[in-house]
């Protein structure tokens, strides 16, 4: 009953540094609750994701911060795709650092995941631009592409068939 209410304490003190706008000071906390607070309201909240991934890189936890921006990057969070590309460039770079040698190989399998999809979410951002730039496009087909490629990152054969194909690119 006694670390119920403790952790009951300690994620309400969690709560009040966000609610006063200092929530990067969780960081700097060293209790046995603030992983667990973290990761627990990280999945509905991004921006505790993304001091969930701050917080594990501080640690030197690089392949869970990896792990962390690339769920980010294909995450359902109203997140716009330049900052999904930067999610997946500071994973790859996350995914060069050293790990524990048992987690060598999920590493490298992280890395190719983040590289691959960094590659369909960049043809993505340039599509989008050629379009936005194209003065043949209309203002109604603009804000079209911007509405749906200007957020989740999608297949390369979505991209192809609805846009590179149709628009002969």
């Amino acid at each position: 009953m006694h670390l119920l209410i403790l952790k009951l304490f300690h994620y309400e003190f969690y709560l009040w540094f966000i609610s006063q706008g200092i929530g990067e000071k969780l960081l700097d906390i060293d209790t046995p609750y603030i992983l667990e607070f973290l990761e627990s309201y990280s999945t509905k909240d991004l921006e505790m994701a993304k001091l969930l991934w701050i917080y594990q890189s501080r640690r030197q936890n690089y392949f869970a911060a990896a792990q962390i921006l690339y769920e980010l990057s294909i995450s359902d969070f109203e997140v716009d795709l330049v900052n999904r590309i930067q999610f997946l460039s500071r994973a790859n770079g996350f995914c060069n650092c050293s790990c524990p040698p048992g987690l060598q190989q999920d590493m490298i399998l992280l890395q190719q995941q983040v590289y691959d999809l960094m590659m369909v979410a960049n043809v993505q951002d340039e599509l989008l631009l050629l379009i936005l730039s194209d003065e043949r496009v209309s203002d109604i087909a603009k804000q079209k592409a911007i509405d749906e490629l200007n957020g989740e990152v999608l297949t390369i054969s979505d991209l192809y068939n609805d846009y590179i194909e149709p628009l002969v690119l």
